[in-house]
């Protein structure tokens, strides 16, 4: 037995691939932790302190900002892992320089366009979209919060380019919620003046990329590639590879978003924050998946600039069972605790059970699944990817148009999960197809 388990650490302290996916993925996870216990910790200080209506304010608002910044991110949490990676490995520092300046213009234009539409747009919004005119400042607020949420996409893809993980996740959205829950302790306890309180969340996002600007500056400057020649990265290029990583990533969040925008149409704050409550608590088991893609991604790109199928198909399965091997025992933990869970947000939330229980069996579907966007997205077939995806957002429309106002909080968890089920299992079969392996993971199943 000892002679059996001293070869398993030899071998393990010979994996380079595994080492950096443990380690890389260790760091990220620690900062997804971080961030997902300040994010609970507004959400209980939101519910808790101004009730379930308020939360389903402050949770459409966010729903709208993350909407507006789709365009203006354009894809580039993922494009830009791809194309830092492939300069990683055969570019030099100034084309480095030139694709993050190229990127961060584009971003910035679209997002001071829909910076302002947002804001003239906000009676609209609230009134005849959401028939709610508590939400005309919430909405205002979120036109403030749209430039600096999109350029930290940049700051975060290419955190996760350089392969600092804990920087990247962080940065992504847990710094955001440490910034925003201060403020709220802060308002709430000392200034006791804001009731619209999405306004501290736009303050929190400009000083999250103030330093994040600045952190990154000084990481660059000490970075250094692996061969130092020359790989020109154009607008043109650009454009062509992230368009479509701009549609799959929008369509992909689109398939949460939506029931949180048919929800707050068709029933009432109240239904919204229950539903918002439940999808939380079924987050905490993506932390592991969240936490290995940020370093499994550029790892993929690493890999196919190199051409090597063989490290591609490695670096999957090693991942895939990671992220199975993290992320089961908190979906049981979920499904066998869940009502107890709940009563964190209060005791009106208890009715989400189910809503909890339903999104737990699609987490668990994407668990077994592995990574598969980002690596149809790393290996040059983001356009499947999207063909895949957008078929997914219009079940999850179908389906949410059809159970929510039936079914409430309970029909569009159902209408989620099945578009998130369809869509790794698509994805499986296709990069069967197209790269010769299978991605899943089942223990006594999988080799």
């Amino acid at each position: 037995m000892n002679k059996i388990l001293k070869e398993k650490i030899k071998h393990i302290k010979g994996d380079f691939d595994f080492q950096e996916l443990l380690k890389g993925s260790f760091k990220s996870l620690m900062a997804k932790i971080l961030g997902m216990a300040f994010g609970f910790l507004m959400v209980l200080f939101i519910s808790n302190n101004y009730g379930a209506e308020k939360l389903g304010l402050f949770s459409i608002s966010l729903t709208v900002l993350n909407i507006a910044v789709l365009i203006p991110k354009f894809g580039f949490e993922q494009s830009l892992v791809k194309f830092l990676g492939e300069i990683n490995i055969n570019g030099n520092k100034e084309n480095f320089y030139n694709v993050l300046k190229r990127t961060g213009l584009i971003s910035f234009s679209l997002a001071l366009i829909f910076s302002l539409a947002i804001f003239f747009l906000s009676d609209f919004l609230a009134i005849k979209v959401f028939k709610n005119e508590l939400l005309i400042n919430d909405i205002k607020s979120v036109s403030l919060a749209v430039i600096p949420t999109t350029l930290l996409v940049i700051i975060s893809g290419t955190y996760q380019s350089l392969k600092q993980t804990f920087s990247h996740t962080i940065f992504k959205t847990g710094f955001i919620n440490i910034v925003f829950t201060l403020f709220l302790v802060l308002n709430f306890y000392v200034l006791e003046k804001f009731e619209e309180i999405f306004i501290m969340y736009a303050g929190a996002t400009y000083i999250v990329f103030i330093v994040g600007f600045f952190t990154l500056r000084k990481k660059i400057l000490s970075h250094k590639l692996e061969n130092n020649k020359s790989v020109e990265i154009n607008v043109k290029q650009i454009v062509k590879v992230s368009t479509p990583m701009l549609y799959s990533s929008s369509f992909a969040l689109l398939i949460g978003w939506v029931n949180i925008i048919l929800l707050g149409y068709f029933a009432d704050e109240s239904e919204v924050g229950i539903y918002d409550s439940a999808g939380r608590l079924a987050a905490l088991s993506s932390i592991a998946l969240i936490a290995i893609n940020s370093i499994v991604a550029p790892k993929f790109a690493e890999s196919f600039a190199r051409k090597n199928n063989e490290e591609l198909e490695q670096v999957t399965k090693k991942s895939t069972k990671m992220i199975f091997l993290a992320t089961t025992p908190i979906l049981v933990i979920m499904v066998v605790f869940g009502r107890t869970a709940l009563t964190m947000f209060g005791s009106e939330f208890v009715v989400g059970y189910w809503t909890l229980v339903v999104l737990c069996i699609a987490k668990f579907v994407g668990a077994v699944s592995g990574s598969v966007g980002y690596l149809l997205q790393m290996t040059g077939r983001q356009k499947v990817y999207l063909n895949i995806v957008a078929i997914a957002f219009l079940i999850n429309l179908t389906l949410g148009f059809y159970l929510i106002p039936k079914h409430g909080y309970v029909g569009a968890a159902v209408a989620t999960a099945i578009a998130v089920i369809f869509s790794n299992l698509v994805s499986i079969w296709i990069i069967k197809r197209r790269l010769g392996f299978w991605t899943f993971y089942l223990p006594f199943i999988s080799k």
